[in-house]
C-alpha cells in the first residue's frame, strides 16, 4: 500500500526493497536518468537493468542521481511534479534506490557504498543533454579502484559534434579506467573508437534484455480501460508530418488514435496533462493494433510485444538510434518520412519469428559483454 510519508522519504533516503546482503563487492549502483517525470523509457530500462543484475546474483541499485533535485521547489517544477507523479509513484513501487545525490559533491559519498557503477542505457553520454554534468556520467565522481562499466550508453546520434575540444580530451581520459565500454547503437562504436580511442562492444538496450513476461507485473496492474480496437500513438513533436500520416493512417485503417502518454483533465475550467503511469502506458502499447511513435522505447516495447509499428523520422532527435535498433533485429526500415511511406510500413507486416530468432542470439550475446565486464580483473 501507498504509505505518502515513506514516499516523501525517499526523495532523500534510500528505497530498498530486497535485502541486501551488505557485500560491497556484490554492490552495483547504475546510473542513468531515472529521474525523470516524463520518460517512459529512462524508468522502464532503470527497471529492466535492476532485473537483469539482480538475475546475474548482484545487489542492484539505482543511483538516485538527480541534479535537478534543487528546483524541485521552485512554482514550475513543482506543476512538473504533479503532471508526473505517476512516474514518481513507479520509482517507488519498483526501483531500488539509493539515496537522492543532487550533484558532484554529493555524489561522492556513493562511493562508501558501491565497489561498481554501471553508466547507462540511454542518451547519457549526449553532451547537449548532460552539458555541465557530462563528466558525471563518465564516472568523474568514483575513487580508489571502483570498478566502472559503461552498458548501452548513447551518444544519441551518429557524431560526436556538440562538446568543445577541452571537454573531448577530458572524456578520452575519464573512458580509460573503464573495465568494459558497450555502446547501445553502432554509430557509438565507431565514435568510441574514432574519437576517444576505445574499443567498445554494440549490444543490445536493457530493456530488451528481458521477455514481454518480465513486464506483466507491472502492466496487470494498469486499469485503463480499452477500446475494441485503436492505434497507440507517442510522438514528442506536433509537426505538419505527423498530423499528415496520422490522417492518412486513421482514413486507412478506421481505428481510434489513443495517446499513450498523457491525457488532459480540465481543473476549474483549465486544462491540464497528467502523465499516464507506466503500467497504462506498457497495456496500451501492448493492446494496440499497431503503434505510431519517434521513439526509441517505444519501438523496443512495440518489438517486445509483437506490435506492428510505424516510426516517423525526425531531424532534430536524430535517427541512428533508431537505425541501428531495426538494423540489430532485422525489421527493416520502419522510418517513415510521408503519409505515403507511412501508409506502405503499415501494410508491410513486420516477421517476428525472424526477429525474436535474431533477439534471443544478441541477448545472450549481450549478456555475456555484461558479465564479462563485471567479472574481468
Amino acid at each position: 500500500m501507498f504509505n505518502p510519508i515513506n514516499y516523501l522519504m525517499t526523495r532523500i533516503r534510500s528505497r530498498r526493497l530486497f535485502k541486501d546482503p551488505g557485500d560491497i563487492k556484490k554492490r552495483v549502483a547504475v546510473l542513468n536518468f531515472s529521474y525523470g517525470n516524463f520518460n517512459f523509457g529512462a524508468i522502464l530500462l532503470s527497471y529492466a537493468s535492476q532485473s537483469v543484475l539482480g538475475k546475474l546474483g548482484y545487489t542492484p541499485y539505482i543511483l538516485n542521481f538527480n541534479p535537478e533535485f534543487k528546483n524541485y521547489w521552485r512554482l514550475s517544477r513543482i506543476r512538473g511534479n504533479i503532471a508526473g507523479i505517476n512516474f514518481s509513484f513507479f520509482r517507488y513501487k519498483y526501483l531500488n534506490t539509493t539515496r537522492i545525490y543532487y550533484n558532484y559533491k554529493s555524489l561522492l559519498k556513493s562511493n562508501d557504498d558501491f565497489s561498481t557503477f554501471i553508466f547507462g542505457s540511454d542518451q547519457i553520454w549526449r553532451y547537449a543533454i548532460t552539458k555541465g554534468d557530462y563528466g558525471i556520467y563518465f564516472g568523474n565522481f568514483a575513487r580508489g579502484d571502483k570498478r566502472l562499466v559503461a552498458y548501452a550508453a548513447s551518444f544519441g546520434k551518429d557524431k560526436w559534434d556538440e562538446a568543445p575540444q577541452h571537454v573531448t580530451a577530458d572524456v578520452k581520459n575519464l573512458l580509460k579506467p573503464f573495465k568494459g565500454v558497450s555502446m547501445r547503437e553502432d554509430s557509438g562504436v565507431k565514435i568510441c573508437k574514432d574519437v576517444f580511442g576505445v574499443e567498445a562492444e554494440h549490444v543490445l538496450d536493457p530493456t530488451l534484455l528481458l521477455d514481454a513476461a518480465d513486464y506483466e507485473p507491472i502492466y496487470r496492474q494498469s486499469r485503463v480501460v480499452l477500446p475494441r480496437k485503436y492505434a497507440a500513438v507517442m510522438l514528442f513533436d506536433d509537426t505538419q508530418l505527423s498530423r499528415e500520416v496520422i490522417e492518412a493512417l486513421r482514413r486507412a485503417c478506421g481505428v481510434e488514435f489513443i495517446c499513450i502518454t498523457a491525457k488532459s483533465i480540465k481543473i476549474f475550467g483549465r486544462s491540464r496533462t497528467f502523465y499516464r503511469p507506466v503500467a497504462d502506458w506498457l497495456c496500451l502499447l501492448k493492446n494496440a493494433e499497431f503503434v505510431l511513435t519517434n521513439s526509441f522505447h517505444c519501438c523496443a516495447f512495440s518489438i517486445l510485444f509483437r506490435r506492428q509499428f510505424v516510426c516517423l523520422g525526425t531531424s532534430t532527435r536524430g535517427n541512428s538510434r533508431l537505425e541501428s535498433l531495426f538494423k540489430q533485429l532485422g525489421t527493416g526500415d520502419r522510418i517513415a518520412d510521408s503519409a505515403e511511406r507511412a501508409r506502405a510500413l503499415m501494410e508491410k507486416k513486420i516477421d517476428y519469428d525472424a526477429v525474436f530468432s535474431l533477439l534471443e542470439e544478441l541477448r545472450g550475446k549481450s549478456l555475456e559483454v555484461l558479465k564479462h565486464a563485471l567479472s574481468c580483473k
